[in-house]
């Protein structure tokens, strides 16, 4: 398959076109075989074939970049869940400590209204 990319197979020193001459038992192949060698001896279609090319190395750098974005944000995410969650923490332990001074103040007050 690999020789159907050399252009010398594609045609020869007259510019007359050449045949992939191997014999090929698969019909996927075949018809693989058969597109790229249209595409390698059509200027019009090897160009519209290197558009699609390009197009799809494009979407595929793009798709990278959005890959790292997303992978970026979730680790950003991640770290100020992190955060939260060490503030709601120190919140929690901060009510804590209010309740049972509210509990002091209260039965502080009781001990005075008791005298």
């Amino acid at each position: 398959l690999l020789s159907i990319f050399e252009q010398n197979d594609f045609t020869d020193e007259r510019e007359i076109t050449k045949n992939y001459t191997y014999a090929i038992n698969d019909d996927v192949m075949k018809n693989i075989v058969d597109v790229l060698h249209h595409a390698g001896t059509d200027p019009v279609e090897r160009l519209e074939l290197e558009k699609e090319q390009e197009a799809l190395r494009v979407f595929e750098v793009g798709m990278q970049a959005l890959k790292q974005t997303i992978s970026q944000k979730d680790r950003e995410l991640d770290e100020k869940e992190r955060e939260l969650g060490l503030k709601d923490q120190a919140l929690n332990e901060k009510e804590k400590e209010l309740s049972e001074k509210d509990q002091l103040i209260a039965e502080l007050k009781r001990k005075l209204n008791e005298k």
